[in-house]
């Protein structure tokens, strides 16, 4: 019985034949999926629910899921967004306050994104939303304008929020 050795062409012409079906299926799939985020309950909120709701956690549904903000920005408010873990201490120590803030001052509200995955203890800087934040600190605050531009980010943000925290009445 004789083998024959098949040239490195033939075979990698073997290989393309077998996966080129496989390959093909994939891209159709993803081109039908959606897109990372519109399955939260906050895509089913109305506009006008969006726009009066001042504390609004936007993926506390699914958590770690990222979340398109510009979305659930506020017009004619300042919005806070503020990126969190739950296993990060600073942002526990804030949240009352923030929801505090978004009742009291009228012209404020404030979104949360929740940047750990379902079962990951610690904070998840292996998740989407951590990587796309490109090595940010947590908790991360934006702060766009009534206008919808963003005004300040990261620590500018933070201060920011801070100061409004620690003028409310007591």
């Amino acid at each position: 019985m004789k083998f024959r050795i098949k040239p490195p062409c033939e075979r990698l012409h073997q290989t393309a034949r077998l996966l080129l079906p496989l390959l093909a299926t994939l891209v159709i799939v993803s081109g039908c999926s959606t897109l990372a985020g519109d399955d939260l309950a906050v895509t089913k909120m109305s506009e006008s629910q969006i726009q009066e709701t001042g504390f609004l956690p936007l993926n506390a549904d699914k958590p770690g899921t990222p979340v398109e903000v510009k979305d659930y920005l506020v017009a004619g408010k300042y919005t806070v967004v503020v990126y969190f873990s739950p296993y990060d201490g600073a942002y526990g120590n804030l949240e009352p306050g923030l929801m505090q803030l978004a009742q009291v001052r009228q012209d404020i509200a404030v979104r949360t994104i929740n940047v750990n995955r379902p079962g990951v203890q610690g904070i998840d800087m292996q998740s989407p939303i951590m990587i796309n934040a490109q090595g940010q600190v947590l908790p991360y605050f934006q702060i766009y304008e009534p206008s919808r531009r963003l005004r300040a980010q990261a620590r500018p943000a933070y201060e920011q929020v801070l100061q409004w925290l620690r003028d409310l009445p007591r």
